[in-house]
């Protein structure tokens, strides 16, 4: 019983939509120089803005920052580089989350990237009651797309995005 509660309350946290930061609508990051660019390989918003020229659904594009972070993994030890939530006609939320319609994380490296997939899946595959997504890696990047958005969406968002699937491990 407290292995079930452990990990209901930790998927919660790591999956929470709550945020306290207010709904920003900035769309830019901050500006990089050239060696904050050869540095960072892929940064989520341009990503993310790249997606929503893809996918006609996407209304907005939301840059994660430390206010408005739902994770709280923004630069933290093992959390992501950069993050942006993409919003989804078809979305519900009240915060920048998943729930929107999509997210991209960006991390150091492509591992790290898969392995926050794989726990996401992993945990959705244990507590079904979390609710569902589909993530996507493509080197450094973790797409994140709702499963309360069809089928049909996520396949314009995996087809956009590119990368291959990422399902929990065995």
């Amino acid at each position: 019983m407290k292995r079930i509660l452990t990990t209901v309350i930790g998927t919660a946290l790591a999956l929470s939509g709550c945020s306290s930061g207010a709904d920003d609508d900035t769309t830019d990051p901050a500006p990089s120089t050239s060696s904050e660019t050869t540095a960072r390989a892929v940064d989520a918003t341009t990503s993310a803005k790249e997606l929503q020229d893809a996918v006609p659904t996407v209304t907005k594009v939301v840059t994660i920052t430390e206010d408005n972070d739902p994770n709280n993994l923004l630069g933290r030890p093992h959390g992501y580089e950069s993050a942006a939530v993409l919003y989804d006609k078809a979305g519900t939320c009240d915060a920048p989350s998943s729930d929107c319609g999509a997210v991209i994380e960006t991390f150091a490296d492509e591992s790290a990237a898969k392995a926050r997939g794989e726990y996401i899946q992993g945990l959705l595959r244990e507590s079904p009651v979390l609710g569902s997504e589909w993530d996507y890696v493509k080197g450094t990047s973790l797409l994140r797309v709702s499963g309360t958005l069809k089928p049909s969406a996520n396949e314009a968002y995996a087809k956009a995005f590119g990368g291959e699937e990422v399902t929990a491990p065995q």
